[in-house]
């Protein structure tokens, strides 16, 4: 059954929807969940990851998305590993 909790993890992460704000650098100013998926981590992971694919300079979209699929890929495998506390893994890849 872990390999369908992540399955179902994955299907979460994936259905919040969101949207960000440029500088005029490229740089990610505001970012804001348009689609919830009524869990705190999951909603908040992608914002938290785009900001610090940002902040690592990945201000071009096709650097962002890949970025953001690593961080996607690190986020779920982190869950299979989350410690005994129950807590969420970081979206920041530290």
């Amino acid at each position: 059954p872990r390999a369908t909790e992540m399955a179902i993890a994955a299907r979460k992460l994936r259905a919040v929807e969101f949207g960000v704000t440029l500088d005029r650098k490229g740089r990610v100013k505001d970012c804001r969940i348009t689609k919830s998926v009524g869990d705190p981590a999951f909603d908040g992971f992608w914002c938290e990851a785009a900001h610090a694919c940002s902040d690592e300079g990945q201000t071009s979209a096709d650097a962002m998305k890949a970025c953001l699929k690593i961080r996607e890929e690190e986020f779920l495998a982190a869950l299979n590993t989350k410690d005994p506390g129950g807590r969420m893994p970081p979206a920041t890849g530290k």
